[in-house]
Parts: structure tokens; sequence; C-alpha cells
């Protein structure tokens, strides 16, 4: 039986992961006759194939006329402010909460101390007064200190695969992708991309670096400066020919619920490493405890290709058997029955 869905969140654009997970929700669901809308604050209009996209305030009333007007079945916030919205709301729709998660407010210094209330704020006022909540692994169902959640897994099989480009004989290509400037900055691992490559450069000159980031010129000047090749405000294309091109993908994050990009790079063909930190371990094989690890693997690995290559179609299989958007939309419907 067809459902009707309404999803909600603060912003739908390009370079959120939030975005990407609700877009390839939303189409997957379409696609099996399921009539699926979103809701949100900001839309930069470029989302949204086979679901429509309503701008609305994040307050319970404005909410509730846009649920009744569609008739929604299942409302489900995928952020805040809309889950601090469902305990007010009066139904005859089920209220989810679908909980991605909030980095550990020690990252942020500037305002670490307001993200630590919001977080314990939800296990207080929104957990307990929906109908369920969905975490996207099991460490943000650990992280979030509720052990009703259920675990929804996101795909990784929204990026088309790009064919790598001929270079012939060529350097070790070792690339990241993250937002550029103030924020995330830090737990997001910026500092510490430059210290690999100065980690790696001391000891074998033999290697190219890239990154790949929204963000202005001011912002990729610090990287450009050391020698890294940057690219910024990339379209989608670019991006899959991006991560198909490099030899090693490196996620410097400390602290990920999933970790699209990491997802994304290995099922373009590129073996990826990342810290053992979040919910790293469970999206993928290679993971280190510090950065002189990294960059010995690094190290390593360009001293013997064909180890690496191995590794990064093992990679591939890994992660496109484990993490697909059908995979992800079956245990979706499967607790809506």
């Amino acid at each position: 039986m067809s459902k009707r869905i309404l999803f909600l969140a603060e912003r739908m654009a390009m370079g959120f992961g939030v975005a990407v997970v609700i877009e390839n929700l939303a189409e997957e669901l379409a696609r099996r006759g399921h009539c699926v809308d979103v809701g949100s604050i900001h839309w930069d209009r470029n989302q949204g194939r086979n679901f429509q996209v309503h701008v609305l305030s994040a307050n319970a009333a404005s909410v509730h006329k846009l649920a009744s007007d569609l008739q929604s079945e299942y409302v489900i916030a995928h952020t805040s402010p809309f889950f601090e919205v469902l305990p007010q709301m009066p139904g005859p729709y089920e209220r989810w909460v679908w909980e991605h998660g909030d980095p550990t407010p020690e990252l942020f210094p500037f305002d670490g101390t307001e993200r630590r209330r919001i977080a314990e704020s939800k296990r207080i006022n929104v957990y307990p007064n929906v109908d369920r909540v969905i975490a996207i692994s099991e460490f943000i169902k650990e992280d979030i200190g509720w052990s009703e959640a259920d675990i929804v897994y996101n795909g990784c099989d929204h990026l088309q695969p790009a064919r790598p480009s001929s270079h012939g004989k060529q350097k070790l290509r070792v690339g990241t992708l993250m937002r550029l400037g103030e924020g995330e900055a830090f737990y997001k691992g910026n500092q510490l991309f430059m210290d690999l490559v100065e980690y790696c450069r001391r000891r074998n000159d033999d290697i190219d670096f890239y990154l790949m980031g929204r963000g202005g010129k001011e912002d990729a000047k610090p990287f450009e400066e050391l020698g890294v090749i940057t690219y910024t405000n990339a379209t989608d294309q670019e991006r899959a020919q991006y991560l198909a091109d490099l030899d090693i993908f490196v996620s410097l994050s400390l602290w990920e619920g999933f970790n699209l990009p990491l997802v994304e790079a290995m099922v373009s063909g590129t073996f990826a490493i990342a810290f053992d930190t979040g919910a790293h371990p469970e999206v993928t094989p290679a993971v280190v405890s510090s950065l002189m690890e990294m960059g010995s693997l690094i190290l390593s690995l360009n001293n013997n290709r064909p180890v690496l290559n191995a590794r990064s179609e093992a990679a591939r299989k890994y992660i496109s058997d484990k993490y697909r958007w059908s995979i992800s939309v079956d245990s979706t419907l499967n607790l809506m029955k």
C-alpha cells in the first residue's frame, strides 16, 4: 500500500549530507509508488526530481497545516529545529525523528555549551515524545543515548562512478573532501590534513595532494600555499571525476555519524582511510588511530601499487554490497509495517 510521507529538514542545498540522504530516500520511495514531500526552511531549488519541496517555518502550526493538506501518514524530521516541533504536533500522523547526530560539543570551542544544551534537550523533550527514533549508525544510536532507536544506514549508490582519467605514469594522488572556512573546520580536520601533507612530504616527495571543498578563494589559500591542488565549489560530475581519479582518499574528520564522502570514494574504486572515530569503523575497513599511522600507511601503499589496487577493489565491493539506498528504503518500509 502506498505511503504518504513528509520529510522535514532545515536546509535542502548542495553540499549538505542530510539533503543528500533525504533526496535519495525520497527518490527511491517515489520510484516504488509512494508519495513523498519535503518541508524545509532553506531550499536552493536544485533538489527534488520526483518529490516537491515546500518552504515553511519551523513551528507546529505551519508543519501541522502542511501535513494535513498533504494527508501525510508519516512526518519525519531529519534536523533541528523540526525535531523540537514534533512533540507539539497533534497527529493523526506518526512522528519520527531521523537522527544524523550532533558532533561532540567539545569540538566546538565557541558554541559547545549551546550544542550540549540542544543534545540534552532532545533526550529529555523530543525522543520520549515521538513515535519512533531512527539512527544512521550504531555509533549514533549510542551517541544520542537512546537505546530504543532503530538503525537505518545510508546508501552510497547515488554517486555514479566516473571512469578514471588516464594520467600515464604519475605520482600517487591523495585527496580529501571537506568544507572550507570556519565553523566545522576543527572537527572536520582541516589543519590535520595540512599536517598530513607535511608529514608525508618530509619522507617522500613523490606524492601529489588534492582538496575539493565548498568555500571561497581565501579559504583555499592556506592549502594552496602548501602546494595542495585545490578545487572549490565543484559540480556533482566534477566531484565524481575527482574521486575516481584519486589513488587514496583520506578523511581527517574527528566525528562522523556516517561519512558520505568516505563511502562515495570507495564506491568510486578509491581506497579510503579514516580515523577510528565516530562511525568510521562501521563504514570502512581501513581505520587508523593517529596521523602518523595514516601517513605511514600512505607511504607504504605508494611503494606497493599492486597491494593498493587490490585493497581499492576490495573496499569498492565491500561498500557496494553493504550500503545501497534500496536497502535503506527496505528498512524504512519494514518499520512502517
